[in-house]
């Protein structure tokens, strides 16, 4: 599935998604950083639609997270902070 990847922090993330996704369901996500490429293991926590259209913004939490994937983390977040 192909989705647009709207934020992150260290304990989740949300994308927007033509698909609604059952609550709990568990997600195996690559996300594309500057810094490369991240693999998470999560379970979707919400799903809202997006306004009138038919997307939805889905609110995951991760699992546990390893030494490099929040390393990954605090260098995108660092990256976007730059340039915002």
């Amino acid at each position: 599935m192909d989705a647009k990847f709207l934020d992150v922090s260290s304990v989740g993330l949300r994308f927007l998604s033509n698909r609604r996704l059952p609550l709990e369901t568990p997600l195996r996500l690559t996300v594309t950083f500057s810094s490369g490429l991240v693999e998470f293991q999560g379970r979707v926590r919400w799903v809202h639609p997006e306004g009138r259209t038919e997307r939805f913004i889905v609110g995951v939490a991760f699992g546990r997270l390893t030494e490099v994937q929040l390393q990954r983390l605090e260098q995108a977040r660092a990256a976007a902070l730059r340039t915002a």
